[in-house]
């Protein structure tokens, strides 16, 4: 379910750069993305236990989830 309204930092870039939302939602949307490629880099390297990392991960997906 993809939210109607726009979001904030979709809507600060749009005013920063004078760009078109969707132009900023697809940059927003790249910026998710790269930083979900670096968590999962960063796990597969992870001194610490599973289950710390696990709960790490978890709660990057609850904040992403609430934020959308």
């Amino acid at each position: 379910m993809e939210r109607k309204d726009i979001l904030k930092a979709v809507q600060s870039y749009t005013i920063e750069k004078g760009i078109s939302e969707e132009k900023a939602r697809n940059h927003v949307k790249e910026l998710i993305s790269n930083s979900w490629k670096k968590i999962n880099e960063e796990i597969l390297d992870s001194r610490f236990s599973r289950v710390i990392v696990n709960l790490s991960k978890n709660m990057a997906r609850t904040a992403q989830c609430i934020y959308q």
